[in-house]
């Protein structure tokens, strides 16, 4: 033990190592979380055992874990625990230095001050209650879906700058929130030409970057994610990570003809990949017959629902017109509906005030975003409005067609 003591005290006192942070003296970030379950764990005559920390932990030797000296990387340092009662977060500066106490991370500043603050409930955190995809539709009132249609991100053929892109998406978003929507759904749909499969990872980081700042901004409405035109693996990703509650899905199961060429069904690697997330809470809404493409051979409506319900496990069904804006057939969603076998309906096209009556007794709930822009122009800003006489066309007909199942 003193022969290990004078050996740190002559690495601390090299002189290749003054001015700089001693790396014998380091601990990696990623070794906090687990040494703090483990130290919380412990009993009261045990904690403070270094022997059973290292084992645990897989700290080297060389690391003391008693006032070790921690570089913090990034402004919020925060970690996680199982442990509620331990679960922390410290803000702190960039270029501040702070300590690893076995319980806490301390600011290492003047006076030996510390400051700690509790750790919010935070939409990304996985300890929270698994919510099932069903509650998706228990809504008090009915579900109505607005768009938050992206400007063109970096790297797409329009792009201008980023700012532009965020200030955009939370103008939408809150003017969609306030006007009484009961979802919001994501979708980049200004990266036209859109790709057929797999976005950039910059799409990714960015809508994620955006998906988080709504959710954080309006954590009270559900949250949905597109990534267009077919990337339900990153738009899955993009959900779990800024906590978000469905996805949209174009081509599901099969095969489409669309402007991007053939593209095919993504079901067995996304359901995989939901399962390995431990997602299944977050649903998976799937286009059936989706606009704005063909099918490489004619097969019935009520079979491509089949499929997508129990060979493809989707959670509802999505159902719209022939392009953007365009209203639903009544055949076609009527179809629909009886295949779907009490599978959730929704209509994906051509939502407006006007088709709201014959469309409310068929279907689960609406998507729209047309319809509530500025003029009609998918490309415009949302008008508040068309939310408001989308929304109260909505209720209206709900409240009519309650009255009217009254004896």
């Amino acid at each position: 033990m003193i022969a290990d003591q004078r050996q740190r005290e002559c690495r601390s006192n090299r002189p290749a190592d003054r001015g700089k942070q001693n790396p014998a003296r380091r601990i990696c970030s990623q070794d906090i979380p687990l040494a703090v379950s483990a130290l919380s764990n412990l009993p009261d005559g045990r904690r403070g055992s270094e022997t059973f920390i290292r084992k645990n932990c897989r700290i080297p030797q060389r690391l003391s874990l008693a006032g070790v000296r921690l570089d913090l990387p990034v402004q919020t340092q925060a970690y996680r625990t199982s442990d509620p009662a331990i679960r922390r977060e410290t803000f702190q500066a960039p270029d501040k230095i702070g300590k690893f106490d076995g319980s806490h991370i301390l600011n290492d500043t003047a006076a030996g001050t510390h400051r700690t603050l509790p750790l919010k409930r935070r939409i990304m955190n996985h300890h929270s209650p698994v919510k099932h995809p069903a509650t998706l539709w228990s809504q008090p009132r009915p579900l109505l879906i607005g768009m938050l249609h992206i400007p063109p991100l970096p790297g797409s053929p329009q792009f201008t700058d980023m700012e532009s892109v965020r200030r955009r998406v939370l103008h939408d978003a809150e003017i969609l929130a306030t006007g009484g929507v009961t979802c919001l759904m994501l979708e980049n749909l200004g990266d036209v030409p859109f790709f057929p499969g797999s976005v950039p990872p910059a799409t990714v980081a960015h809508m994620t970057a955006l998906a988080v700042e709504v959710r954080q901004m309006i954590p009270s409405v559900r949250l949905g994610v597109n990534v267009l035109r077919n990337d339900g693996l990153s738009a899955l990703s993009i959900a779990h990570a800024a906590g978000a509650d469905f996805i949209r899905v174009n081509v599901l199961c099969g095969a489409r003809v669309t402007d991007q060429g053939v593209i095919q069904g993504i079901a067995h690697d996304l359901l995989r990949l939901r399962t390995n997330l431990h997602a299944e809470h977050i649903a998976i809404l799937a286009d059936v017959d989706v606009k704005h493409s063909a099918p490489l051979a004619r097969r019935a409506l009520a079979e491509e629902v089949h499929d997508l319900r129990d060979r493809g496990l989707a959670d509802a069904v999505i159902v719209s017109g022939p392009a953007t804006g365009a209203p639903v057939k009544p055949e076609t969603l009527t179809e629909v509906i009886s295949a779907a076998g009490g599978m959730p309906v929704l209509i994906g096209s051509g939502v407006t005030p006007e088709t709201i009556p014959g469309l409310q007794p068929l279907s689960s709930g609406f998507i729209a975003g047309t319809s509530l822009k500025q003029g009609g122009d998918v490309s415009a800003p949302v008008d508040p409005q068309r939310v408001r006489r989308l929304v109260d066309a909505i209720r209206f007909s709900a409240s009519e067609a309650s009255s009217g199942d009254q004896p």
